[in-house]
């Protein structure tokens, strides 16, 4: 391991693919979770987010809507799997010498056990991103998800690794808790006296839920961590390949149970439009898991380099991943936010970079 790697320019690079490679997995969680690829209403209207009541653009039951983002969520975990297999397809000899170290074979049961709670952190994200798309915030929830697994991810690191705590999580708390509240719309929505008596907002439930996702993240970055570190040089690459492919497996599970536990509970099931929904958005979300998968793998070659400065490079990864989110959605979805929402992601920005200094 070189004494530099944390500063190393390719480190850089893997980790800035990453960013890149998470948020185009976010669109196609974003579309395979909403109708019609998720614009929401006319596609030649722009909506505020105080529109609540127009987004509503999929009448299907909760079930129904749960079945759909299972589907997504296990097509795209696929996409991201089919991704990290192909390296050690390619160069099986390799693959198979990593499958006999009897270091990975201790490690990969504790990183595939970890990879339960990343793939329901994944599970949730896929609904999360979906009911924020259906009330018009789709450039909001994913920035205020990751930045919340930004801050979560050294503590877990820390906890069980003794890294070292930014020092800076202090200032950066306060940054996000600010950029939290102020970009999911709810502090608004309390002032408005129209919408006072209202219970639970969506921006409310998206917080709650995007905490949620941060910290099963964070279990799946502790997998990844565990797994990759120590690795032999002339097996890192096929390392990181063998052991992405096999953590994606039980990442499966969470949706899957979704599945067979909503088709033999609920009665309220529209099959025709589960069909109908996974046909249509299919080959987005599996392009994209693949596309998100390679870039996780970036991440865990650069973990695997960079020894205490592993969180570092998470957050440099997450930095990117919320620019190229908030470009993204604005571009694509033409999306309306407050001047108090716009203040809001500036401060989860500022958030994440005082974390990756």
């Amino acid at each position: 391991m070189r004494p530099n790697a944390s500063v190393d320019i390719s480190n850089i690079l893997l980790v800035a693919y990453t960013g890149v490679g998470w948020a185009l997995g976010q669109f196609g969680k974003r579309y395979g979770a909403v109708e019609e690829g998720g614009k929401a209403g006319n596609r030649d209207k722009k909506y505020d987010t105080k529109q609540v009541d127009m987004m509503r653009i999929d009448a299907v039951s909760m079930n129904t809507q749960m079945v759909i983002d299972s589907f997504v969520t296990i097509i795209y975990m696929i996409g991201a799997c089919f991704t990290g297999v192909m390296p050690s397809l390619l160069h099986y000899g390799s693959a198979y010498q990593v499958l006999l170290n009897h270091s990975w074979q201790q490690r990969i049961p504790v990183s595939m056990m970890l990879g339960i709670g990343e793939g329901m952190g994944t599970f949730l994200s896929v609904a999360v991103v979906g009911f924020a798309g259906r009330h018009s915030l789709s450039s909001v929830a994913p920035v205020i998800m990751n930045s919340l697994y930004v801050l979560s991810c050294p503590c877990f690191l820390a906890v069980f690794f003794g890294e070292h705590v930014p020092s800076s999580m202090l200032a950066a708390l306060m940054f996000l808790a600010i950029g939290v509240f102020l970009a999911s719309g709810e502090v608004e929505r309390r002032w408005s006296a129209k919408e006072s008596k209202e219970g639970i907002g969506p921006g409310m439930l998206i917080m709650i839920g995007s905490l949620f996702v941060a910290i099963f993240w964070s279990l799946g970055v502790v997998g990844t961590r565990y797994v990759m570190q120590d690795v032999p040089v002339d097996l890192r690459a096929h390392w990181s390949s063998v052991s992405y492919a096999c953590s994606v497996l039980p990442m499966l599970l969470a949706p899957t149970i979704t599945i067979a536990g909503s088709i033999l509970i609920a009665t309220d099931i529209a099959s025709y439009k589960i069909v109908a929904a996974v046909k249509r958005r299919c080959v987005v979300a599996f392009v994209c898991g693949m596309i998100s998968g390679s870039g996780g793998m970036c991440l865990q070659y650069a973990m695997a380099d960079a020894g205490n400065s592993s969180a570092r490079l998470a957050g440099v990864a997450q930095g990117i991943y919320n620019v190229a989110c908030i470009v993204m959605f604005k571009v694509i979805y033409q999306e309306i936010l407050s001047l108090l929402q716009m203040i809001g992601m500036c401060a989860l920005l500022i958030g994440v970079v005082i974390l990756s200094l």
